[in-house]
């Protein structure tokens, strides 16, 4: 109802409350699940910074760049990264080229971690 409204950065405070709850729970998937929620409201609402006249301090895609960090290393630890969603949805178009790049390759450390990291 608060991203129905535009108010993606609350929405995103409350995907982040769904997701320690589903820790509490002890269900990962559903944790990594809130946890991308939360990543894809804080890049709307930045964007919506960025299309409005505000300065943006970036902070909000910090946020998403967290949860989405998050949710992988999850799906990582639980060893099914195929219930991740890495697809691109959560990379908004206004995301600049080398936060798609980072982003990508944040997933795809994730997903297949060098061998001097293990």
């Amino acid at each position: 109802m608060l991203a129905a409204e535009d108010t993606y950065e609350y929405a995103a405070v409350f995907a982040l409350a769904r997701a320690e709850c589903e820790a509490l729970n002890s269900d990962g998937h559903a944790e990594a699940a809130a946890l991308m929620e939360a990543g894809r409201l804080f890049v709307r609402a930045e964007e919506n910074l960025q299309t409005s006249s505000t300065l943006s301090s970036g902070e909000l895609m910090e946020h998403a760049v967290s949860c989405f960090l998050k949710a992988a290393k999850l799906a990582y630890v639980s060893e099914d990264i195929s219930a991740l969603d890495t697809s691109a949805s959560f990379m908004q178009p206004k995301i600049n080229l080398s936060q798609r790049r980072i982003l990508q390759d944040l997933l795809e450390n994730a997903i297949s971690p060098p061998d001097d990291i293990l």
